[in-house]
């Protein structure tokens, strides 16, 4: 099954803000493997530097075996570059996914640069998927 993983702010955000989108995504994508680090929430929580490593490494493995990684940085902060720059940078074969609207507060040179697909809503972002597997999938068999 193919994997998506979801980056996007966690730290300081409400659970609307944090849960609504992704949950938004799995709902658009059924057929994937939607990766939600949010399982690893650890807002309001005192992490030690074990915990750290832990997420980061968590973090970074999920992202790994991601065909897609789907950016929505609809408030800028400090993870979620880091993760598409991880993608975009380390990790072969995934495509990082950009969900900035016209105005969006997070709209960074640094995302924008390590996109390889700019849309600006969630729903686009879930048919782009879709519409490069079928591409790949096409490519495969010609």
């Amino acid at each position: 099954m193919i994997s998506v993983y979801l980056s996007g702010p966690i730290g300081g955000c409400t659970d609307e803000e944090v849960f609504g989108w992704r949950n938004r995504m799995k709902a658009l994508l059924p057929r994937y493997n939607v990766i939600d680090p949010t399982v690893r929430d650890m807002r309001g929580k005192v992490m030690t530097r074990e915990d750290d490593k832990y997420v980061i490494e968590k973090d970074k493995a999920e992202i790994r075996q991601s065909r897609y990684l789907v950016v929505n940085p609809w408030k800028a902060t400090f993870g979620t570059p880091m993760e598409v720059i991880y993608a975009y940078d380390v990790c072969n074969g995934c495509c990082v996914i950009s969900v900035i609207p016209p105005g969006c507060p997070g709209d960074h040179p640094w995302i924008r640069y390590h996109s390889n697909v700019h849309v600006e809503t969630l729903e686009e972002a879930a048919e782009m998927i879709k519409y490069m597997d079928r591409h790949l999938e096409d490519s495969h068999y010609n």
